[in-house]
């Protein structure tokens, strides 16, 4: 018999590899078919938990039998079954959890088939389960976006897929669910312009101009091979046609920034109208218009992929899941090299598992590494058997959690507010690729008027409805989704402009101003100077007074800054109208 030798450095390598992803035994999950998966802190607990939607195997002869929901509780790490979803459950869906209220708990909305009904389920969330809240028409073959369109701090969602129903047949379209607070608007599908089968949708910021923009790939007509891949600009509300690419379908859809220069890129996979299969880097211009620039992989079929810090430099990579050829199973992580700018397939060790499920990365067990979630059929085995695996991240690395923004302020811009940050940074992602949590309440501490994710370090809410005070902070997001601490707490009173501090306890108002700002404080004042946008000191006042006449000086912005007694001090920004 001949022997081969392997040398030392490569035999080590892939024992390496192989350990760097160790799945979680015994299975906490059932093996879902046609699965999606949400996942969130539902209880605010610190840990995230998990949500199901799919059918399931009772018989154990490898064929669905029934859709079944699951809601799983994650306890120090641990999932366990918590709520089980039989009667009213989805298939062929998706779901997302989204605060419906702002009462600080994440409720859940659910597409996809159920009944024999193209339905969309959602769900309030009690603190201890979920009871029903409202069921309307569905897709299937989509997915769910949530998002705050209009700004007033409340998130709405997007409904995208096939739909089927006795009267008005078959249609392709994206329902708009806008919130009230106290409901949700009727499903207004003429918003967003096309809906998709085997496809997606995404909304995201393409231009960094806070506003919403759209990307949708898949079929949109039926019938037909038509393909879309449009990209929607956000012009006040309308979209309009921004950018055409080469349609796919039976794909997915994500985005981040990958280079790291403040604009987000995205990662596509799924098959063009010639049936080739494709994983693409679209790469953003800083204008909304994205390059190509095509991953050299083979077959992917019925795929799906996620993006995340996967080798802890800070960049973000992604994990793609499918049917390869010969309908075996690909499961691959493309790691980002910063200096090319390019995407390399590097082996993690990973089980394959093939197409029809899904794949997400998160961290599980709270220690700054994300994990692997995957579900999908076993094509390797004759019957093709649908598995749900859990993954550890057990690579030997450190990833701190980032640094809050230091530097935060606001301002009144007709009837929007301003909200602007900076000074946030990480151990290793870049600034520019930090995400941030915007977080605004009523009173100090609380979330009661918008809490969500958005990838700019700037974001407004319009003015209207807004309570006369509110408070707002920021956390960072680093790559490997890890959240900071609570930026300082910032308030602005009276709709006002200022980034008053909690030392200094003051509130000046009204802002914008007429003719006289008054200063609400405990803390005696000393004096105060303001300047305007050319940093001249346009008046300045050695006195005690709580009440500045600014009726001598011209419309427009300036700094005021107030010395107090106490040896404390405000800067603030104020409007003169």
């Amino acid at each position: 018999m001949r022997k081969v030798y392997l040398p030392l450095c490569l035999s080590v390598f892939a024992c390496i590899n192989a350990q760097q992803f160790k799945e979680v035994m015994p299975p906490a999950f059932k093996n879902f078919f046609f699965g999606r998966a949400a996942i969130a802190d539902f209880n605010n607990d610190g840990y995230k938990d998990l949500f199901f939607t799919g059918t399931v195997d009772e018989n154990n002869n490898n064929l669905p039998d029934y859709s079944f929901n699951t809601f799983y509780k994650n306890t120090n790490g641990t999932f366990s079954p918590l709520q089980s979803f039989r009667e009213n459950s989805a298939y062929l869906g998706d779901a997302k959890f989204i605060d419906f209220d702002n009462d600080g708990l994440l409720d859940l909305v659910a597409t996809g088939l159920s009944s024999d009904e193209h339905r969309t389920l959602r769900w309030k969330n009690t603190g201890d389960a979920f009871v029903l809240d409202n069921i309307s028409d569905g897709r299937i073959r989509g997915n769910i976006e949530s998002f705050d369109l209009n700004h007033d701090g409340l998130l709405d969602y997007a409904v995208n897929g096939f739909q089927y129903k006795d009267i008005g047949g078959v249609n392709y379209k994206t329902d708009l669910y806008i919130n009230s607070k106290s409901g949700f608007s009727d499903a207004n599908n003429e918003t967003i312009p096309l809906g998709s089968l085997n496809g997606k949708l995404r909304i995201f910021d393409i231009n960094n101009n806070g506003l919403h923009d759209a990307v949708i790939f898949g079929t949109t007509a039926s019938g037909t091979s038509e393909k879309t891949f449009t990209v929607y600009k956000n012009d006040n509300g309308v979209f309009n046609t921004h950018q055409q690419l080469e349609g796919l379908v039976n794909g997915d859809l994500a985005y981040a920034d990958f280079n790291a220069d403040g604009y987000l890129d995205m990662i596509a996979c799924g098959k063009d109208k010639n049936n080739n299969y494709h994983l693409i880097y679209y790469k953003n211009d800083g204008a909304g218009k994205f390059l190509k620039k095509e991953i050299s992989t083979e077959y992917l079929d019925n795929s799906s992929l996620d993006v995340g810090d996967i080798n802890d430099d800070g960049y973000y990579d992604f994990i793609v899941i499918g049917s390869g050829s010969s309908a075996s199973n690909t499961t691959k992580v493309f790691v980002y090299n910063s200096s090319s700018d390019t995407f390399e397939y590097t082996d993690y060790g990973i089980p394959q598992l093939g197409g029809n499920g899904g794949i997400n990365l998160f961290d599980f067990n709270n220690d700054n590494k994300l994990d692997i979630l995957m579900y999908g059929a076993n094509n390797k085995e004759t019957d093709k058997p649908h598995k749900t695996k859990l993954l550890e991240n057990t690579q030997d690395i450190t990833n701190n959690a980032p640094n809050p923004p230091a530097n935060l302020s606001s301002s009144l811009s007709d009837n929007k507010i301003l909200f602007e940050w900076n000074g946030a940074n990480d151990d290793k992602t870049p600034s520019k690729a930090l995400q941030y949590e915007f977080i605004v309440g009523s009173a100090p501490g609380k979330s009661d008027i918008a809490k969500y994710t958005v990838t700019t370090p700037h974001w407004f809410l319009q003015k209207e409805n807004l309570p006369n005070t509110i408070y707002w902070r920021v956390k960072s997001i680093d790559a490997s989704k890890v959240l900071s601490n609570d930026s300082e707490e910032q308030v602005v009173s009276n709709l006002s402009v200022n980034n008053i501090t909690k030392e200094s306890g003051a509130v000046l108002y009204p802002n914008p101003v007429k003719d006289v700002l008054n200063i609400r404080t405990e803390a005696k004042v000393k004096s105060y100077r303001i300047i305007n946008t050319s940093g001249q000191v346009v008046l300045s006042k050695t006195t005690d007074e709580k009440a500045i006449n600014l009726s001598g000086l011209s419309k427009g912005l300036y700094i005021i800054e107030i010395a107090f007694e106490d040896a404390k001090t405000l800067s603030a920004k104020i409007i003169i109208n």
